[in-house]
Order: structure tokens, then C-alpha cells, then sequence
């Protein structure tokens, strides 16, 4: 290998490293969708491959389906899994065995309330959207047929009381509580609406930060994900931060242990006391997106679980160039070359000059 390689490599290296300890903060399609059903298995969405992944009882991993690019992965009332493709705009629901059925097509929601992006499934089979950006932050309930109604926010803010007078910046996640009420990701707040139709701040505001505590003094950066135990737990996927926080009953915020440098938890699930992780490496949509295929190699994204007693375990890893990561791959190639290039005419023209002063040098 030539110095002018190694120079590239090395280089190219520290770049790499330079964005993935300190990325900007992009606002981003991340894809945070991770449950667990009732027989243990797991499921999550992979969207640089457009993907809903299982992981069986066994601990085999399976493509469940294809052709889905979304953020919102949820078990229904029925047991199936439902997602948004945004590509094609329709809420589908895909059974365990891999059936897909497009159960709520664009059309029949854009005709009622034009943009929309799927979050949840009601108790009762109801499909829950949020729509209204930039101006307007508001949620909607919405049957197969297209028919809905907004039952809460107004005008984009950031403000608690009635459902409908509430304001909210920018809800792009949402899980039901066993008490009926639906929490909410905020901007980097945590929202709660209860079922007497109040709206409340759990923790965080408007500024984004790193903080652990109690109600607005709280800080998280973009979380993308989360998850509530059968205690009223509230646990939180805090992506930028590349934490994972914890919503007691009572209010209080802390931030759980785990190791993973490279890695940034994108979404969450809770089950049996335990923990499900979903996690991407690097940051999504920024410059470390560049270095992507590092990730494909290692198994991006990958599957984490989280034991009652603080064990940490993989539970499934995709493997593979994805069509982001070849992209990256070849680009990354490219950035060598020319980077070796670069530095060998460089050194080539140094050398050059250093003979050509040389020569001219008069001899004593």
C-alpha cells in the first residue's frame, strides 16, 4: 500500500469519526417502529431496505414484508401489525404469517383531510394520525372508510388544557398507556392526553438538551420512540442524545445505563419487565450517513434487549448492503481515490520543487 493510500484511509477515517461523535442535528425520516406481540415475537421496520423484519420465537430472523418505508410500526386489537408506507401513502396490516392487506388507502384519507401521518391503532380498531404542518398540529381519528374528526390540537405551539384548545409542535410518536391515555413524542417533550380529553406535559419543553429531573426542567434531543410497562413506566428513545430515558409514575426522569457508542437507539418496545431496543448506527440523514456500509457489515439496524436486572443482549442484526449503504460504499471509494490522488500530486509537486531548488542552488 502506498503512502498516498494510507494517508486517504487514514484521513477518511478521521472524517467518519468526526461525524459520528458529533453530528449535526438533522430533523429526520428515522423509522422508530419496534413491538413485541403476545408470543414473544419481535418485529420492527428497517427502512433503508423498506422492511418489517420478525424475529420468531426461535430467534430466526424473517422478512416479514416488503415495501414499507415508515416511521409508526403498532400491534393492533386483533394481534396484526400495522405500518405506513409513505411511498405509497396507505396504512397496511400484516399478519405474523406475512399477509399484506392495504387496509387504508391515501385516497380515502387525503379526500377527507389531505396530509397525514400515521401513528397508532385505536381499542377499537381506529386509525390515529397527526396532520397539519407547518401551521397547525392536530389529531385525527380516522375509520377504514376514510371517515375521521380532529380530537385535539389547534394552531402549532406548545400549550396543555382541553384536546381541542391544546397546542402541540411537532407529535411524531404515540403509545397508549394501560390507563387509556395516549402519550406522546413532542418536539423533545413527552405529552400526555387523557381519556377525559386533558392534555399535559410529563416532561421536557421546547428547548433541546440533556437533562434528567422532573417536568420542564427535563431535556431530551429529537427522541423518536416510545414505550409504556404494565407500571406506567414511560420509556423513551432519545436519538440525538443516544440515551434511553425513563418517565417514572411519579414524574421523575433518569437515564438508563447501556453501552453503544456507535449506535443510536431509534425506537422501543416493552414486554415481560423487559426492554427492545431498536438501534441504527450513526445518525440518519445527516453526514455520517456517508459511512453507512460500516454499518451494513456490522448489522444495521440491529435489535438490543434489555433484562430486568440490566443484561444486555442482541437479538438480531440485518446484514447486507443496503441500497443507501452501496451508494455510500461507492462514494466512500470515490472520496478514497480522490483523496489519494489529491495527496500524491501534492507530495509529487513538493518533491519537484524540493529538486528544482537543488539544482539551482549555487555550490560553495
Amino acid at each position: 500500500m502506498s503512502r498516498s493510500v494510507l494517508y486517504a484511509i487514514i484521513i477518511a477515517l478521521a472524517i467518519s469519526l468526526v461525524f459520528l461523535l458529533f453530528p449535526p442535528a438533522a430533523q429526520a425520516h428515522i423509522g422508530a417502529g419496534i413491538v413485541v406481540d403476545r408470543a414473544g415475537r419481535v418485529y420492527f421496520l428497517d427502512t433503508s431496505r423498506g422492511r418489517v423484519w420478525m424475529v420468531d420465537g426461535a430467534g430466526k430472523l424473517n422478512v416479514l414484508a416488503e415495501n414499507k418505508h415508515g416511521d409508526s410500526l403498532v400491534i393492533g386489537p386483533d394481534g396484526n401489525i400495522y405500518c405506513e408506507d409513505v411511498i405509497s401513502g396507505g396504512v397496511w396490516k400484516v399478519s405474523s404469517e406475512g399477509s399484506a392487506v392495504e387496509v387504508l388507502p391515501k385516497a380515502n384519507r387525503s379526500a377527507i383531510v389531505g396530509w397525514t401521518y400515521f401513528l397508532t391503532v385505536g381499542a377499537d380498531g381506529s386509525f390515529y394520525f397527526v396532520s397539519g404542518y407547518p401551521d397547525q398540529v392536530k389529531l385525527l381519528k380516522m375509520d377504514a372508510a376514510g371517515n375521521g374528526h380532529v380530537f385535539a390540537g389547534s394552531t402549532r405551539g406548545m400549550a396543555d388544557g382541553p384536546a381541542r384548545e391544546a397546542q402541540f409542535r411537532e407529535v411524531r410518536a404515540a403509545a397508549w398507556g394501560a390507563d387509556g391515555a395516549l402519550y406522546l413524542i413532542d418536539g423533545d417533550s413527552i405529552r400526555k392526553l387523557a381519556p377525559d380529553g386533558m392534555v399535559s406535559t410529563l416532561a421536557g419543553g421546547q428547548e433541546e438538551g440533556f437533562a434528567d429531573g422532573r417536568g420542564p426542567a427535563v431535556r431530551f434531543h429529537h427522541p423518536s420512540g416510545l414505550s409504556l410497562d404494565a407500571q406506567g413506566n414511560v420509556f423513551v428513545a432519545d436519538f440525538y442524545n443516544r440515551r434511553i430515558r425513563k418517565i417514572s409514575p411519579s414524574g421523575e426522569v433518569t437515564t438508563l445505563p447501556h453501552a453503544a457508542w456507535a449506535w443510536t437507539p431509534a425506537g422501543i418496545a416493552t414486554a415481560g419487565g423487559d426492554l427492545f431496543l431498536l438501534e441504527r448506527f450513526g445518525m440518519y440523514n445527516d453526514p455520517s450517513i456517508f459511512f453507512t456500509w460500516f454499518g451494513d457489515f456490522a448489522g444495521n439496524p440491529r435489535v438490543r434487549r434489555i433484562s430486568a436486572d440490566g443484561t444486555i443482549t442482541s437479538i438480531a442484526s440485518v446484514r447486507g448492503l443496503s441500497g443507501i449503504g452501496k451508494t455510500t460504499g461507492l462514494l466512500t471509494l470515490g472520496m478514497l481515490a480522490i483523496l489519494s490522488a489529491i495527496i500524491w500530486f501534492v507530495r509529487w509537486l513538493l518533491r519537484r520543487r524540493a529538486s528544482r531548488r537543488a539544482i539551482l542552488s549555487p555550490v560553495t
